[in-house]
């Protein structure tokens, strides 16, 4: 514990306070944080957070491997990096269609006229007709979101919503009775489509592809879809990847006056503001993220080589020997580290230590060479040895001469 703290000590006290920030840094991080808090969003919403979060975490030990200089780790990655990208892109195809199509979505104004009052009660009227005569259907209600890249096939109506329109779009002789009913600006905008399954089944598990269908577009968009069971005369509603059973018509035209007014009650657009009040913890998550990163990209933490001159020591000499003629008296040193490293490092704390007890018959006199590597350097934990020049030390070991009186 107390080694953690020191080491958050030094990195405050020695790294962060060599850092200045402007205002196009500060803009700069702001812009990441919200990239990272909008991937994080979209992950959830989407369920993939467990399948990035493997991802996340293979990147961390990659990082690692660099960091530390884990040969075979860093090899392996590097390796197999190329493969592994196609991999991710081939799993996360959709998602990645999905992220930037909702991306390009933000603060896009989308003109909706919301289902108005003896509308809304004809559908609903409609939907208990159809349980009733246990006849299957599916009526979507987009919200801001657009939907249209997610439905397939269907037939163009754009029709006035009635409840002979609706029973015989349903009626099982009609080829779109199958497919979904569109509901858009207050009007039978398409009918037949064909929605996205649901990926996540276990909700809607001992329903047909009806309700995959429906669950599978709320996973997709802020849609609100209502779907009747043919067979077990239930009404369902899914929303955001939700899957609801509602008791009877009264219950759905509740359900339903709730999406609309939250929906259309005002003239809505995007607000990054309450979007961000809604999610202030993963924001300020994304803003620690957003800033770790400009500090570890800062110029200030770039890997960089530099060269130092060194002086060489000698320590554990016995009392009756000395030392001298020393060939060289200096070596050149190349380390490896962060430029903040160099920066606080004191230079005059370089030496090439030769410890005269790890010898080999130390009692010998004459001349004795020492191959120099990073154990005879005394170096701080953050800084590699890369080079040394010269490589060896020769040295003249002889007796100490006695004083005479």
């Amino acid at each position: 514990m107390s080694t953690a703290i020191s080491f958050l000590n030094e990195f405050f006290n020695n790294y962060l306070r060599n850092i200045t920030f402007s205002t196009k840094d500060l803009f700069d991080i702001l812009i990441i944080a919200f990239l990272i808090y909008f991937i994080i969003y979209f992950l959830f919403r989407t369920h993939s957070f467990f399948l990035a979060f493997g991802v996340f975490l293979s990147s961390i030990i990659y990082g690692i491997s660099l960091i530390f200089d884990l040969s075979l780790t860093s090899f392996i990655f590097k390796s197999f990096s190329g493969v592994f990208l196609l991999i991710l892109i081939i799993i996360f195809q959709r998602e990645i269609r999905d992220f930037f199509y909702l991306f390009g979505f933000l603060g896009v104004k989308m003109r909706f006229v919301p289902v108005i009052e003896d509308k809304l009660g004809i559908i609903i009227k409609s939907i208990g007709h159809l349980v009733r005569e246990k006849t299957g259907a599916i009526i979507v209600f987009p919200g801001h979101e657009p939907i249209e890249r997610y439905l397939e096939n269907g037939h163009s109506l754009n029709g006035e919503i009635s409840e002979p329109l609706i029973l015989s779009i349903f009626d099982n002789t009609s080829p779109g009775h199958d497919g979904a009913m569109i509901i858009k600006n207050n009007k039978i905008w398409k009918f037949g489509v064909h929605l996205p399954l649901a990926e996540h089944i276990e909700k809607v598990k001992g329903f047909g592809l009806r309700h995959r269908a429906t669950l599978g577009l709320s996973e997709h968009s802020d849609a609100f879809i209502v779907v009747v069971s043919e067979e077990k005369r239930l009404i369902s509603i899914a929303e955001r990847g939700q899957f609801y059973h509602v008791r009877d018509e009264f219950e759905l035209r509740d359900k339903l006056v709730d999406f609309l007014n939250r929906k259309f009650s005002k003239k809505k657009r995007f607000n990054l503001g309450d979007w961000l009040t809604k999610n202030f913890i993963f924001f300020i998550i994304s803003l620690i993220v957003s800033f770790g990163l400009f500090i570890f990209i800062n110029p200030h933490f770039t890997i960089v080589q530099r060269n130092f001159v060194a002086s060489i020591e000698f320590e554990n000499i016995p009392q009756n020997l000395v030392v001298n003629q020393v060939a060289p008296q200096e070596m050149t040193l190349t380390l490896q580290a962060k430029k903040s490293d160099f920066d606080t490092l004191d230079v005059s704390t370089l030496k090439v230590v030769v410890d005269i007890k790890l010898l080999k018959n130390i009692s010998n006199l004459g001349w004795r060479s020492v191959l120099a590597s990073s154990k005879n350097i005394k170096l701080p934990l953050n800084l590699n040895v890369i080079k040394i020049e010269p490589s060896n030390i020769r040295f003249l070991i002889s007796e100490k001469q006695k004083i005479r009186n």
